[in-house]
């Protein structure tokens, strides 16, 4: 129910986030599932479980959480990123890949990226192309802005990619067959 925030050069705890606890299956306050986090200029986004599965998404900065997106959308939120300082990049289980405006609270575009489940989602560096990996091993280059689909790859993995990876024009993929695929 936590996120730590540590400087790598000193390896020193520098925060502490902590979200409220959530009512189990019987009513009983535990802490609450973080399934990920992503960090850019002093802020953290978090995604936690919510009611029935569906997810909220937090945003802290400067010591203060605000939840931007809560379970009552009733999204399946599996991974999301910073594009910028107020946009960010998520992907659902249902293979939705969505531009989410933080300040204006909307939904700026939504789009199918597959018909099998969603497993990961890399941006570049600078945030301008994000890479898509899905349960059948597909994997696709979109541009982030528009989500045009620029490229497609052959997977190397044969089943379900869990991690992709994406940095200076190389795309790194690892699965549940063990293998890596660039």
């Amino acid at each position: 129910g936590s996120v730590d925030i540590f400087a790598l050069g000193s390896e020193q705890m520098i925060a502490q986030i902590v979200l409220a606890p959530v009512p189990s299956g019987r009513g009983e306050p535990i802490p609450a599932r973080i399934n990920r986090i992503d960090r850019l200029n002093g802020k953290t986004l978090i995604i936690s479980m919510g009611a029935d599965n569906y997810r909220n998404v937090w945003l802290e900065e400067n010591g203060k959480l605000e939840q931007i997106i809560d379970e009552t959308k009733k999204l399946l939120i599996r991974e999301a990123h910073f594009v910028d300082d107020n946009r960010i990049r998520c992907g659902t289980f249902d293979a939705d890949v969505i531009l989410y405006h933080i300040s204006a609270g909307y939904k700026a575009s939504e789009h199918a990226n597959s018909q099998s489940t969603l497993c990961n989602i890399a941006l570049s560096s600078d945030s301008k192309k994000m890479v898509t990996a899905d349960e059948i091993g597909a994997i696709k280059l979109y541009d982030v802005e528009g989500a045009a689909v620029e490229g497609e790859f052959a997977s190397e993995n044969v089943d379900k990619v869990y991690s992709v990876a994406y940095r200076n024009g190389v795309v790194v993929t690892g699965g549940e067959d063990r293998r890596v695929g660039v």
